[in-house]
């Protein structure tokens, strides 16, 4: 929807903001159907203020694929239908502006990040996010779309009353395939820790396998807090090229970190099997569904 500058600051009032990168800026905000009663409202919280994320419209290169990007989240989940009807641990969106000065997109509220190295008294333990995350991985496949960067910074938590629910958020590298790509890719954007193998390398490869093999990172990550091929005397990572070379022949050879000890035998089965390094010998995401972990 194109509306003028103007037209946004009476479409939602902007509280504060809850973060900023060089990607823009994400505020809370509360919508003006709803200002007054807000206003009139002595309890506040638990009240409806979804979080609207920014971008700058300039006429340089960078803000224009941050602005493509951001329409890219919005337009690759419309186009899985009505949204009411996406899997509920996919994020929400409520619309997307476009007005001469930003680009916004105002979507649903999640309580926290997701933890690593979660307690047991977590819940479910990592039993339950992961099954709520694999379930949400599958039915974006089945509708021909990958996530691209799957990773721990893009799982949010919603909590309720009756549960607590893993969120996948961030659709900015999602990419919507048609019957003749085939799910097939060159392209290696993504964050390196979750790079799968032949992604990494840059080699033509399905895409659903490389979302799958980011999950199982983050699977393993979320319970053991770090990823399964950082050495355990490795420093904290921090993206060096001696340390990516590194963690990338670990990925090749399969050489996991001590710490898979705190993994059960049946998650650690499972994560194995999403996280073979030999795409053809690696569980599909519909697969990981009926794997006796869940």
């Amino acid at each position: 929807l194109s509306i003028t500058d103007e037209q946004l600051t009476f479409r939602y009032e902007f509280e504060h903001e809850l973060g900023h990168g060089n990607w823009g800026s994400c505020w809370r905000a509360i919508p003006e159907s709803t200002l007054q009663v807000y206003r009139e409202t002595p309890a506040k919280r638990g009240y409806v203020r979804p979080p609207v994320k920014f971008v700058e419209r300039t006429a340089d290169a960078a803000s224009h694929a941050r602005t493509k990007a951001l329409w890219n989240e919005f337009k690759i989940l419309r186009s899985t239908g009505p949204r009411d009807h996406v899997h509920r641990n996919i994020v929400r969106f409520h619309e997307f502006l476009l007005t001469p000065s930003f680009a916004c997109l105002a979507m649903e509220w999640y309580e926290q990040e997701m933890k690593v190295g979660l307690p047991p008294s977590e819940y479910a333990g990592a039993h339950g996010y992961c099954a709520q995350l694999a379930s949400a991985v599958a039915w974006l496949h089945e509708r021909s779309v990958v996530h691209c960067d799957i990773k721990v910074a893009n799982v949010l938590v919603k909590r309720s009353d009756a549960r607590s629910e893993a969120i996948l958020v961030d659709f900015g590298f999602a990419r919507l395939h048609t019957p003749e790509s085939r799910f097939l890719s060159s392209e290696l954007w993504g964050t390196p820790e979750y790079l799968s193998p032949e992604r990494a390398r840059g080699d033509e490869h399905d895409e659903r396998l490389a979302d799958v093999w980011a999950l199982g990172v983050t699977f393993f990550e979320m319970v053991v807090g770090r990823t399964p091929f950082e050495d355990d005397d490795d420093e904290p990572f921090d993206l060096s090229q001696e340390q990516i070379h590194a963690y990338y022949q670990r990925t090749l050879t399969d050489t996991w970190a001590d710490t898979c000890t705190k993994l059960s035998p049946l998650m650690l089965d499972l994560c194995r099997r999403m996280l073979a390094p030999e795409p053809g010998a690696r569980m599909t995401s519909s697969a990981c569904l009926v794997h006796p972990f869940f």
